[in-house]
């Protein structure tokens, strides 16, 4: 009787050897389940990052450039517009209304998204407070008193792209509770 643990006894009698040519063939075996395995562990992860980022992108409300400013009162960032962007979007509005065609902008303030909840809950668990008291802590900077929410900013892009608004082009509706200074 031999001293191998059965399972291996098992795959030694049918990997070994009796020919040459077996030995190929289940070598080229062995080695497209291993590649299978490696590829199928890799796709998934992959996937599992892409599917991830897709919904930031499309569920996130992230902009592509945040120009931010401190305010010397609170210490807060606050979100400044970018001019650029906003005049760049009057003119091509201008150019295209009469091809009945509306473009606006929409400038959000702080935005309760996963991302601001999530950096507020680990600001408060370093400062041992509750995630409540930080989202009014961080509010506070905000004239309303809250942050904005994903819903408010989805109503506002829904009106502006009805026809209950047919006028309403070349505008940066700006959606922050009131924090952003005006002239």
């Amino acid at each position: 009787m031999s001293r191998l643990p059965f399972e291996l006894l098992l795959a030694l009698r049918y990997l070994r050897p009796k020919r040459t040519f077996v030995s190929i063939i289940t070598l080229i075996s062995v080695m497209g389940v291993t590649l299978g395995v490696a590829v199928l562990i890799i796709v998934i992860s992959v996937m599992s990052g892409f599917d991830r980022e897709l919904r930031d992108k499309v569920f996130g409300f992230n902009s592509h450039l945040t120009i931010l400013q401190v305010d010397p009162e609170s210490g807060h960032t606050v979100p400044m517009v970018n001019a650029a962007l906003v005049n760049f979007t009057r003119g091509v509005s201008r150019e295209l209304a009469r091809h009945n065609v509306r473009i606006n902008s929409i400038s959000p303030g702080w935005t309760l998204t996963e991302n601001l909840r999530r950096s507020i809950e680990l600001k408060a668990n370093a400062q041992g407070i509750e995630v409540s008291e930080a989202l009014q802590r961080e509010a506070r900077a905000i004239p309303t008193g809250r942050h904005v929410t994903m819903a408010e900013i989805a109503n506002m892009t829904l009106l502006a792209v009805s026809d209950l608004c047919p006028s309403l082009t070349g505008e940066d509706i700006i959606i922050d509770g009131g924090a952003t200074p005006s002239i």
